[in-house]
């Protein structure tokens, strides 16, 4: 793994408290990401503490900021979960996660595999596998612009090899591209 580094802000009073993980979508911003920092004083006032942290790569965080897979974004939110729940001012069986965009994907994820998340929270998160989804936008987008038949399946083909990668989803080689573009 890679060393994350964030920013815990608590409730006034006295905890444990419940709390969120923020997590943002592709852009890969740092802790202060417009679609989760701007959510953290309204959870704040509400009693809930919040954790944000640098994307890899960004801020203090280390890391590739594009080279992580849903499976390590995901590990990476779990990773948050159990950090903040080892600390006595966090009640470790009440602690969420907020996920914009991408970040309500990984939300699911974590949410899916493990039962140290409490409660899930997300914004903008697709409602369909992102493989549907890249597909019928794929599809959609090419033929509105005229493309149709045995060009329009390979490039729909080539768009699932590049989610696939994208997603860390079976092995892939160089020949399984040059086959789908192959008579372009």
């Amino acid at each position: 793994g890679v060393a994350l580094s964030g920013s815990l802000i608590l409730p006034h009073g006295n905890g444990p408290f419940p709390a969120i993980v923020l997590l943002g979508g592709s852009e890969r911003l740092d802790r202060t990401g417009i679609y989760t920092w701007t959510n953290a004083d309204s959870f704040v006032e509400q009693g809930i503490a919040v954790f944000s942290f640098d994307s890899p790569g960004r801020g203090k965080s280390e890391g590739n900021r594009w080279g992580r897979t849903h499976k390590e974004r995901t590990d990476d939110a779990l990773a948050a979960i159990k950090s903040i729940s080892e600390r006595p001012d966090i009640n470790e069986g009440s602690i969420g996660l907020y996920g914009a965009s991408e970040g309500g994907v990984i939300t699911f994820r974590a949410a899916s595999r493990s039962k140290s998340v409490a409660f899930a929270v997300t914004i903008s998160a697709p409602a369909v596998p992102h493989r549907s989804g890249v597909d019928n936008k794929v599809k959609t987008l090419c033929m509105l612009s005229g493309l149709q038949g045995e060009k329009l399946e390979k490039l729909v083909a080539f768009s699932r090899l590049t989610v696939a990668l994208a997603l860390g989803v079976g092995k892939i080689d160089a020949s399984q591209f040059a086959e789908t573009v192959e008579g372009w």
